[in-house]
């Protein structure tokens, strides 16, 4: 996984904060931008996958606990 895919990943991730509710925003867009800036140097392509796969599990568990499960599969659009 390059920067590319990391960067696409972290816009998707906080364009799909609009879709929890209004109350929680704020706390997710923060520990999105703080996930990411804590392993911005990471170079390990390894380590970059890992943290990537887990930020996507943990975005698709967190919308189907606030949305629901009726977009079908996966909610970060993978």
């Amino acid at each position: 996984m390059g920067s590319q895919q990391a960067l696409a990943l972290y816009r998707e991730l906080l364009r799909n904060i609009r879709k929890l509710p209004r109350n929680s925003r704020q706390y997710y867009r923060q520990n999105v931008k703080g996930g990411f800036q804590n392993h911005n140097d990471e170079i390990d392509p390894e380590r970059l996958q890992q943290l990537l796969e887990g930020a996507r599990k943990d975005a698709d568990f967190i919308l189907n606990k606030y949305v629901g499960s009726n977009q079908g599969g996966s909610t970060t659009g993978r």
